[in-house]
């Protein structure tokens, strides 16, 4: 089994950690900023979500149909989105394939002519409830995956196999990539994705092109290391249970998103997870990504992922 290696005081210190912050109280103090509320409507100019941001310089999304979050950073903020205004996002094929050139993360401004009611309310009993809620489980990854965003054309497969197969190469063995040419350059990962696009990962993937793609690529490069994937419907219980067990492992996994109102069908690496027990909103699994755009802490919400992809 391959492991990446976690020194002794190191796991002392997340034991602690783990044991004694049963709490999210490093950022209780953050707030929610109500007049900074955006509108995301779907293709028939319907509203499905509301954009927010946060005092940390982060945001959250609601569902505004279920009320329920998501997705939300306490890190950065990737959308920016003007303060009342009503954004269209790009829609997506399906099976986490995409052929247009248009960014998933692009949101074009229409005119709305709706009248649309507050709920400042409902959004701030949520975001408190993500916050001072008793965090259940919660995990992370013992080390940094590089922030890859080359994707001029969709090829979101490409870039989460990069990120997964450097990650190892950074913090596992060395012979994960053997041409040096893939680890220098741009930061975007412009190398690395490019040659994983025209070699392995070719445009929109399913589970198994990805799969198949992994494999080959670790066949070529000399390695007997196997890779599993599990899928299931959007928030299987087997599907977070395994995010779950490769995250306290020191494994990052591929992360497939279905139908999510802001990413729709799209690859992305985990980071971590977390489970709160919310008051009134009931129990939440989250899984944190890092998203192949160049934004990790992405915290998103179980229901919109459908499987996962690792290597063992």
């Amino acid at each position: 089994m391959i492991r990446a290696k976690l020194k002794p005081f190191l796991m002392a210190v997340l034991f602690v950690v783990f044991v004694f912050c049963n709490k999210n109280e490093v950022f209780a103090q953050d707030k929610v900023d109500y007049d900074s509320e955006a509108y995301l409507v779907d293709e028939d100019g319907e509203l499905i979500a509301r954009y927010y941001r946060l005092s940390s310089g982060g945001y959250i999304i609601i569902d505004d149909v279920s009320d329920q979050f998501i997705e939300y950073s306490l890190d950065s903020d990737r959308l920016n989105l003007q303060r009342g205004g009503v954004y269209r996002y790009s829609e997506l094929d399906s099976e986490h394939e995409k052929h247009s050139n248009s960014s998933a993360l692009v949101c074009d401004s229409v005119d709305y002519d709706k009248s649309l009611p507050q709920k400042e309310s409902v959004v701030g009993d949520i975001f408190n409830e993500l916050l001072s809620g008793d965090i259940i489980e919660q995990g992370n990854l013992w080390n940094e995956t590089r922030l890859y965003s080359y994707n001029p054309d969709g090829r979101c497969g490409a870039v989460a196999a990069s990120i997964l197969i450097r990650y190892y190469y950074d913090y596992v063995d060395r012979s994960y990539i053997n041409n040096r040419n893939l680890i220098h350059g741009y930061s975007n990962g412009e190398q690395i994705v490019s040659f994983f696009n025209d070699n392995y990962v070719n445009g929109g993937s399913d589970y198994y092109k990805l799969w198949r793609g992994i494999k080959n690529y670790l066949r070529d490069v000399g390695l007997n290391t196997n890779v599993f994937y599990t899928q299931g419907s959007t928030g299987d219980s087997n599907v977070y249970s395994r995010i779950k067990s490769c995250t306290n492992s020191g494994i990052p996994t591929i992360v497939g998103l279905a139908a999510h109102p802001t990413y729709g069908y799209h690859w992305t690496v985990s980071t971590g997870y977390k489970t709160v027990k919310m008051k009134y909103f009931g129990i939440k699994n989250i899984v944190v990504v890092n998203d192949g755009w160049g934004n990790s802490n992405i915290n998103v919400n179980m229901n919109y992922v459908d499987g996962c992809m690792f290597l063992r």
